[in-house]
């Protein structure tokens, strides 16, 4: 099985560009000083316990019926993610069997995909792991419009900053959703 699928340019430029432009009145929180957040549709906690965030905004459904035939499964859940330049992801897996669509608008930044992350990190908060200890399977410079799929293996994945990444390209764009 392949665990992850990419898809270059998956929306024209002019439409990512609407959809870019679209997204700064969306109601952001904060998950750290350099990184925002919003969730639309179901959400499960660790607990298992369902929490319903926003109602899926209804400019992301259109998307979300576009992504829904490649991904091989219809959307009940959207996280946005807003990160300036010094946002990073840290390793980590998000849970098995979850398909899991990314789509990339404005800054373009190299997402490190597949490989392996030291045994130890599975036993410590993502927050205490470091990038660098990531080795990943391929590095897939996500531009303006580009798509990754995750198929629903675990996938180790994560992004360095983007002083750090010799591919960031800010495009013109004040940050990355």
């Amino acid at each position: 099985m392949i665990d992850w699928i990419y898809i270059p340019q998956f929306l024209p430029q002019q439409e990512a560009d609407s959809l870019y432009a679209a997204m700064e009145p969306f109601p952001w929180l904060g998950e750290s000083e350099n990184k925002l957040a919003v969730h639309y549709g179901k959400s499960y906690g660790a607990n298992g316990k369902l929490r319903v965030e926003h109602p899926i905004n209804p400019l992301l459904l259109p998307i979300a019926e576009r992504v829904a035939p490649v991904a091989h499964k219809r959307c009940n859940y959207i996280q946005c993610h807003r990160m300036d330049t010094s946002a990073i992801v840290r390793p980590h897996k998000d849970p098995a069997g979850m398909i899991v669509p990314m789509l990339t608008l404005g800054q373009a930044r190299t997402f490190r995909v597949g490989g392996t992350m030291p045994q130890a990190y599975y036993r410590m908060r993502q927050s205490q792991r470091k990038v660098e200890a990531h080795i990943p399977a391929e590095e897939i410079v996500m531009n303006h419009g580009d798509l990754l799929i995750f198929t629903g293996e675990q996938v180790v994945h994560s992004m360095f900053a983007a002083k750090d990444d010799t591919k960031f390209n800010q495009n013109g764009f004040d940050c990355r959703y």
